[in-house]
């Protein structure tokens, strides 16, 4: 998971041309799949073990098992002598299956089986031991009525191997034919599983069977050899460490099985017993290590499922202490805590398998069949090691036939993964392609948009130029006007008594510096000031103030519009919700609009009726709410014209709620201006020539004010024929933590 995507590249470049959908691995792959078929057909096509009847002498292409025919014998102790298992006539008893089993045990075990006497042309045959990891193996021959044994034989790999009769994986015991009655006896003694699958056969047989069963082995060796061999490949192109992790996993399980079928010992370390103790152990344990880190790597574990991660990692220093316990702990008690790891660390992959196919991990496919095999395999081998299945030669490989199978898949799974990053390589490039059609074609809008909002912004600086200017020249210039219906009058006062006297030069000029008359009433001296008086009409006056108010309040208007949306849109507004009479605030609003509305004529018709309804919501930004709706209508609404207000129940979100509607019998709006007509800066009719004015803020504050109150608006319209909005408040506001606003805030907001 990781890797560049031009080694990626390298390796499709590669494979597609003669291998495609499988990255190439068809050549080692059909190898490796034809000696696992081989293998199976060899251990189907095995002549079958007799069960039934007595001993006798194996004919040609006969294997007979001699499990039905042993007794055996328990010693505890491990002191018992030849002579004194043979005179424990009562101690024995008859094994009674084809192969005597009986799992981990520290005992040592009797065992004994009497050979018929045979024609002096019978061919020459072969006892042999399928288990190659018993330490100690004691053979002796004995003719019937001989106290003494004629030949003993010793084997076990707790001996070199070069000390074996037979250079054999398995222990080999020839026997030739004899017109006389054999006894055999073996002594076994192990601290691995008490399994002991004794057959016979003819030497020829035997050689015939084991050469064919050795070819199926050493191409299903060398199949899993090439597969690590052509992996490494794959990794030094890819640099995927998923890939070194499999050569790992697979080498390990090579090592494995090389010294659990006795190859180990024969060829690889046949004089270090201490290594041969050791070896099952510390391979099952490097087995488990290398498998969940291939598991973590090729799952990506880490990222897809982070909490079974740490147990992943639990599981891989677990099977590290187990390899070390195999150099120091009794083989009996390492080999258990082996297992005691191995059956989790199955489980666990085979279950995060399974979970990430159900989410759609397509390698995960071959991976969780996989793993299916294997473990079906382990558990087989762990029951027959115990001691609950019978030891034969198909549960002798069971494992070995899963794991095969297992390194196939895995392949396909490595295989089929690099595919997947193929096609998501391809996807990603298609979905960048659209991406940035997608990207180029949103850029045009943003540019008209862009462009758009130059021209609203432009209009809207016009307008609110105008807006704004208008009041400005009333308010600063109508107090000229005024001025000059007053007159400067100079006079003199007293500061001792209060006198005043009207100087007899009406200049407003200053007198000389020397100049200081006395108060004629108290003498003292006079100041000299200039008063202006009053020589015009009252009612100009009161025109010229009504005119500035007028400009005055429109400013107000303009600025406050400009104010809250600004807020609005940095999302710094905010709505203090309280419980406030409907009806109450109705009134309000009908009484702040009856003069806009007497100056056109316009009826405004509220509910007759007492509402009794309460309302949980900010009571100014509510009344806002309604007097832009009213005085938007009011505006756009010809002389003589009515507008309605109705307010009543109804549902929103499966909520109680409130509807409020505003209907006038104005000119109406376009329908394709409808959907613009809440927007900021957005009007109508935006050109200087437009007949009604406005910053065209009013609609968009409105619309906001109403979804901070988790309301709707909408509005219905029809050129002619008026407008009707509508916006619907939930009856009760979820409150927000939050500061709860003094007086002077909550007037400021």
């Amino acid at each position: 998971m990781g890797q560049p995507l031009h080694s990626i590249d390298l390796v499709n470049r590669r494979f597609d041309r003669g291998e495609r959908g499988h990255c190439g691995i068809h050549t080692p792959l059909r190898m490796l799949s034809f000696s696992l078929f081989l293998l199976a057909l060899l251990l189907l096509a095995m002549p079958h073990k007799s069960f039934a009847g007595s001993v006798t002498w194996p004919t040609d292409a006969e294997v007979l098992s001699l499990g039905p025919h042993l007794e055996y014998l328990v010693d505890p102790t491990g002191t018992l002598e030849l002579r004194d298992a043979r005179t424990s006539v009562d101690a024995w008893a008859s094994v009674g299956e084809e192969t005597a089993s009986f799992g981990y045990t520290s005992d040592v075990y009797w065992f004994r089986t009497t050979l018929p006497a045979t024609a002096p042309d019978a061919s020459s045959a072969f006892l042999h031991i399928g288990y190659p990891l018993l330490d100690q193996v004691d053979f002796f021959e004995l003719d019937a009525s001989s106290t003494s044994p004629k030949r003993t034989i010793s084997v076990g790999d707790r001996k070199s191997f070069n000390e074996r009769p037979h250079s054999h994986r398995h222990f080999l015991f020839d026997v030739t034919p004899s017109n006389t009655a054999r006894e055999i006896y073996f002594r076994v003694k192990t601290t691995s599983s008490m399994n002991v699958p004794l057959t016979i056969s003819t030497q020829a047989t035997f050689h015939t069977n084991d050469d064919a069963l050795t070819m199926a082995f050493g191409l299903l060796f060398g199949g899993m050899l090439l597969m690590i061999l052509y992996n490494v490949i794959l990794y030094g192109w890819t640099r995927d460490t998923n890939y070194l992790m499999y050569c790992g996993y697979a080498g390990c399980l090579v090592v494995f099985f090389a010294a659990f079928q006795g190859f180990g010992f024969q060829y690889l370390w046949p004089r270090s017993i201490f290594w041969q103790e050791a070896s099952m152990v510390v391979t099952i344990s490097a087995v488990v290590a290398t498998a969940m880190s291939f598991n973590l790597g090729f799952l990506n574990i880490q990222q897809e499922l982070p909490k079974l991660y740490p147990l992943g990692k639990t599981l891989i220093a677990l099977a590290c202490l187990t390899m070390g316990s195999g150099f120091i702990l009794e083989y009996s008690v390492a080999i258990l805590l082996a297992f005691a790891v191995l059956l989790p660390a199955c489980t666990f992959a085979m279950g995060t398998g399974v979970y990430l196919l159900k989410r759609g991990f397509r390698p995960a496919r071959y991976y969780v069949v996989s793993w299916a095999a294997v473990l079906i395999g382990a558990v087989l081998l762990v029951l027959n090691r115990a001691g609950f299945l019978p030891v034969n030669i198909l549960t002798d490989n069971i494992l070995l036939v899963g794991a095969t199978a297992q390194l196939m898949l895995l392949s396909y799974a490595l295989a089929d993964r690099i595919n997947q990053m193929k096609e998501d390589k391809e996807r990603i490039q298609r979905q960048a392609l659209e991406d940035q059609r997608h990207a180029a074609a949103e850029l045009r809008v943003a540019l008209d948009q862009a462009e758009e909002a130059s021209r609203l912004k432009s209009e809207f600086l016009a307008n609110i130029s105008h807006e704004l200017r208008t009041p400005l020249n009333a308010i600063v210039n109508l107090p000229s006007g005024m001025l000059s219906d007053f007159d400067q009058t100079p006079t003199w006062s007293c500061q001792s008594c209060g006198a005043e006297f009207q100087a007899e030069d009406s200049s407003d000029e200053e007198p000389p510096a020397d100049y200081q008359p006395d108060c004629p009433e108290c003498g003292h001296p006079l100041k000299h000031q200039v008063e202006p008086t009053f020589i015009g009409k009252a009612t100009d006056q009161v025109h010229f103030l009504k005119r500035i108010e007028t400009s005055g309040r429109h400013l107000l208007g303009v600025v406050n519009d400009l104010l809250d949306i600004s807020k609005l849109e940095a999302e710094r507004m905010q709505i203090y919700p309280e419980p406030f009479q409907v009806f109450e605030m109705l009134q309000e609003v009908a009484d702040s609009l009856e003069s806009l509305a007497q100056a056109k004529s316009i009826s405004l018709r509220f509910p007759d009726e007492r509402l009794d309804w309460t309302l949980d919501a900010d009571r100014i930004k509510v009344a806002q709410i309604l007097v832009n709706l009213i005085g938007n209508a009011i505006k756009f609404t010809p002389e003589k014209g009515e507008i309605y207000i109705r307010v009543k129940p109804t549902r929103l979100c499966d909520e109680d709620a409130l509807g409020f509607e505003v209907q006038d019998t104005g000119i109406g709006i376009p329908k394709e201006a409808l959907d613009l007509i809440f927007d900021s800066f957005r009007q109508v009719d935006g050109s200087h020539t437009r007949q009604h004015q406005g910053t065209g803020l009013g609609l968009a504050i409105t619309q906001r004010l109403v979804l901070l109150h988790k309301g709707t608006i909408d509005v219905t319209s029809e050129v002619g024929s008026g407008s009707t909005f509508r916006f619907v408040l939930p009856l009760v506001q979820l409150r927000e933590e939050r500061p709860q606003p003094n007086e002077e805030s909550r007037n400021h907001a």
